[in-house]
C-alpha cells in the first residue's frame, strides 16, 4: 500500500505540474494559462483554461475549452486548435468539480508533466458548481481575480485552512493526514466565492464543510481568526476572535485513546445592545459561559462527524505517531481512530462589546 500511495501521490504531481518553459518566447506570440478547469460529461473530459490575452483584450483573460476521453487529449487539443505556442508553468489555479473529485484527482490531470518551473504553492480547489462556470466566470477580468489570488487573501485573512499543492501532497502522502482543498461556487453576480472546505480520503473527495464548519476546522488546526454566531437567553450575538490558541494533546495510555484539544479564545462581542457587560461584570462570565459551552458542542460535533466518515483531516494520526514508538497507521485506523474519545475544552476571555448596530 505505501508503494501504491507512493506511486499516486508522484503521479498527482505530475499531473499538475505542466511541461513547457520557453521564457525566450515573446509575450504576443505565446498563451500563458493561468487557471484550469476539470468537468466530467458522461466519459468525456472537458478543460477549460483561463489565459491574458495581451493582443485583443490588453491582458485582460480569454477562455478556450476542450474535450477529451483524458485530460492528456484535451491539452493536445489545446496546443492543435491555438495559433500560438501554449505555455503551462504560470498556472496558479486548478479547479476540479465535484464528480471529477469524487473520481479521484489524479483522473484528472494524469498525463501532465512535472515542471519546476511551477511552484508547489499552486492552488486545487474544488468547485461545487461546474468547473467550467469558475473558469469561464474569469473572461475579461484582471490577472488578480483569479481563484488563487481570492483563495489566499482568504487563508492571510485567517478565515480559510491554509492548502495548496504541497500541503496537498504532504497529506496524501502521509500516514497520519488525510488531504483537503477549499471548495468554490459563483454567487448570482457570477462573482467567485468560498463557500466551503473539502475533504478527502487518498485522492477521491468524501465530504465538505460548510462555511460554519470550515471556520470551526480552522479553528482546531489552532491560532483561529474567525467569528462565531451564539445565542444567549434567546437572542443571537457574534463573538469575533482576535486572539486564538489551540493545543492538541494525545493521550495513547487510556482506553479507548482519547485526544483533547484545549482551546483559548479572545474576542469581542457584536450586536450586543449598549454596554451591559461593563456594568454587570456577572453577566460577562455568564456569557463567556455560554460560547464556550456552544463552541465545545459544534467542536465535538465536526470531529465526530469526520471520525463517523473515516477522515483525519486534521491529523490525530500524525499526533499518536509523535508520542508512540511502534505506531503503525493501519492498525491507528482500523482500531483506534473509529472508537477515538475526542475532549474538548473552552476557554473564551471578551475583551469588549460593540455598541448594538
Amino acid at each position: 500500500m505505501r508503494i501504491k500511495s507512493l506511486r499516486a501521490a508522484l503521479l498527482l504531481a505530475g499531473t499538475v505540474l505542466i511541461a513547457g518553459c520557453g521564457s525566450d518566447s515573446v509575450i504576443n506570440r505565446i498563451r500563458v494559462l493561468v487557471a484550469v478547469g476539470f468537468d466530467r460529461e458522461g466519459e468525456m473530459c472537458t478543460g477549460v483554461v483561463a489565459y491574458p490575452n495581451y493582443i485583443h483584450r490588453k491582458g485582460s483573460l480569454a477562455i478556450m475549452k476542450g474535450s477529451g476521453r483524458e485530460p492528456k487529449l484535451i491539452m493536445e487539443q489545446f496546443q492543435r486548435q491555438s495559433p500560438r505556442k501554449i505555455r503551462y508553468n504560470k498556472v496558479d489555479s486548478i479547479i476540479l468539480s465535484r464528480q471529477i473529485a469524487s473520481e479521484g484527482v489524479t483522473v484528472a490531470v494524469n498525463s501532465i508533466e512535472r515542471d519546476p518551473a511551477l511552484g508547489s504553492n499552486v492552488l486545487l480547489a474544488v468547485s461545487s458548481c461546474s468547473a467550467e462556470s469558475i473558469i469561464r466566470s474569469l473572461d475579461r477580468q484582471e490577472l488578480e481575480n483569479t481563484p488563487f489570488n481570492l483563495v489566499r487573501q482568504n487563508v492571510s485573512d485567517g478565515a480559510v485552512p491554509l492548502s495548496n499543492l504541497y500541503f496537498f501532497l504532504h497529506d496524501f502522502y502521509s500516514e497520519g493526514k488525510d488531504p483537503s482543498m477549499p471548495s468554490l461556487a459563483l454567487d448570482k453576480q457570477n462573482q467567485i466565492f468560498i463557500d466551503g472546505y473539502a475533504l478527502f480520503k487518498k485522492d477521491r473527495l468524501k465530504l465538505v464543510l460548510n462555511l460554519e464548519e470550515m471556520a470551526l476546522f480552522k479553528m482546531l488546526q489552532g491560532k483561529p481568526k474567525i467569528e462565531q454566531l451564539f445565542t444567549y437567553k434567546g437572542e443571537h450575538y457574534v463573538l469575533t476572535v482576535r486572539h486564538g490558541r489551540t493545543r492538541s494533546v494525545p493521550h495513547p495510555g487510556t482506553s479507548p485513546k482519547s485526544m483533547r484539544y484545549d482551546v483559548r479564545l479572545t474576542g469581542s462581542i457584536r450586536n450586543y445592545k449598549g454596554n451591559l457587560l461593563a456594568r454587570l461584570p456577572d453577566e460577562s462570565r455568564a456569557f463567556a459561559e455560554a460560547i464556550e459551552s456552544q463552541i465545545k458542542n459544534k467542536l465535538l460535533a465536526l470531529l465526530k462527524k469526520m471520525q463517523a466518515g473515516k477522515l483525519d483531516s486534521l491529523g490525530v494520526g500524525e499526533r499518536f505517531r509523535s508520542v508512540e514508538r511502534d505506531w503503525q497507521a493501519a492498525a491507528f485506523y482500523r482500531e483506534d481512530y473509529p472508537t477515538m474519545d475526542f475532549q474538548v475544552n473552552v476557554v473564551v476571555n471578551i475583551t469588549n462589546s460593540g455598541a448594538g448596530e
